[in-house]
């Protein structure tokens, strides 16, 4: 290649391939959030937090039945088990409260990515109660915070592939 013409052309086509083969933020976002593997947490059953105004709201509605209303102590009722599968409290004073959640899916979605090392991609993600059906929504006033995740991700002849997810 003795032409600086065919030289540069193929600097710039070097060039071009390593661009195409890096991995962004906004890539990888898209890629987790496309990915079979991040679809699978919606099978997973989803601990969402409420406080003991909601807490109570699920005991009138016939959700629950609290069995000691100091700490509470909370079994699921037939019309509650059409939504949930258990309630618990997260702390020795009641104040923290976890729903279980189990026949509905709440699909995920990556809120940032917040590092890319090699192979691996940290994130944040959010399951959105909006999804929830209408007659218990108001239950669950705030969306949850976001989790954390990561990404196993690995470059192909056809681009970056997710290849495991760790939540």
């Amino acid at each position: 290649m003795k032409n600086p013409a065919s030289l540069s052309l193929v600097l710039v086509l070097l060039f071009c391939a390593s661009c195409s083969n890096s991995l962004s933020r906004d890539k990888a976002k898209a890629l987790i959030n496309a990915s079979d593997q991040f679809a699978q947490i919606a099978e997973r059953t989803a601990a969402l937090e409420i406080d003991r105004d909601s807490f109570n709201q699920g005991v009138q509605r016939g959700y629950w039945e609290s069995v000691n209303p100091n700490d509470a102590e909370a079994h699921i009722t037939r019309a509650g088990g059409k939504f949930f599968s258990r309630v618990f409290t997260s702390s020795p004073s009641g104040k923290g409260l976890f729903l279980v959640y189990a026949h509905v899916r709440l699909n995920p979605s990556v809120v940032e990515v917040t590092g890319i090392s090699e192979s691996k991609v940290e994130f944040t993600y959010v399951r959105n109660v909006d999804q929830l059906p209408p007659e218990i929504r108001d239950i669950f006033r705030e969306q949850p915070p976001p989790s954390k995740g990561r990404a196993i991700v690995r470059l192909y002849d056809d681009g970056w592939r997710v290849v495991e997810i760790e939540w």
